[in-house]
């Protein structure tokens, strides 16, 4: 509330787009040493909870939305449940944008106007790519010029989502946070047909290398010297360690923490 200069409105919205985040921990902050037991903690950083839910759950319904679209099918309900949640934290974030045009706005809030502005810009990327998602998953047998148009929207799509990544992911750096979202939009985009290659040590030592949105698939080196051939599925939902080889096997830390590790692939 104090950083919301009072406004219980103000802050009722700063704390909805908290959401998109998580903070970082302190040993990941505190390096080096400038926290002490006398620090006041007045940072957004500091404001924020450990996990976030709904972040979670975006995650969640645009793996299952992609899933439906590369079968050919509809996406449906979980794609409009997804765009929807964008929807929500773009109002959010618009309404802080709003109130930061003040010239009267307090220090605290201005502090953070960096991370709302971002955080606008992803939620937009993200809403206008699910709903050109959806619409591309119906456009078949339509013709050629409406499919050059369509493929010159996506492109456009692509590189309007790949920047506003980059943009919240540096404001998160800024802010001491981690984006909760960059993973799903990441997905997005690679269904699109923009997804450049899972990021990850796994590059130095897997051939063969495969990769959608909802897999990556590459044959590693083992210790024993052989390679095996392993698919991990949401490649674009592991944390910014990345992908890596452990003995032939696909790895990784997912955004919420846990640990993913690839299957066989199918013979």
């Amino acid at each position: 509330l104090r950083m919301a200069c009072g406004d219980a409105n103000v802050a009722f919205s700063l704390g909805e787009i908290g959401k998109m985040f998580r903070p970082l921990g302190l040993r990941e902050r505190n390096s080096p040493p400038r926290y002490t037991t006398l620090t006041p903690l007045t940072k957004l950083v500091d404001a924020i909870p450990a996990e976030s839910r709904r972040a979670r759950e975006l995650t969640s319904l645009v793996s299952e939305s992609l899933r439906v679209y590369e079968a050919r099918g509809s996406p449906g309900a979980p794609l409009d449940k997804a765009q929807h949640l964008l929807g929500y934290w773009l109002w959010h974030a618009e309404r802080l944008s709003g109130v930061l045009a003040d010239g009267n706005t307090c220090r605290p809030l201005k502090e953070v106007f960096p991370i709302i502005r971002a955080a606008s810009e992803a939620a937009k990327a993200g809403y206008v790519a699910l709903g050109h998602l959806n619409a591309t998953s119906t456009h078949g047998g339509r013709g050629e010029d409406f499919k050059r148009e369509i493929n010159r929207q996506t492109d456009l799509i692509i590189s309007g989502l790949k920047a506003a990544v980059t943009g919240i992911e540096s404001a998160s750096e800024a802010s001491e946070l981690q984006c909760e979202i960059s993973g799903p939009l990441r997905t997005i985009s690679a269904a699109l047909g923009g997804g450049d290659a899972p990021s990850g040590r796994y590059q130095g030592s897997c051939q063969r290398c495969e990769h959608s949105a909802s897999y990556l698939r590459c044959e590693c080196d083992s210790r024993s010297g052989s390679a095996i051939c392993t698919s991990l599925s949401r490649p674009y939902d592991c944390d910014s360690s990345g992908i890596d080889n452990q003995d032939g096997y696909l790895v990784c830390v997912r955004h919420d923490g846990t640990e993913a590790k690839a299957e066989p692939c199918a013979s």
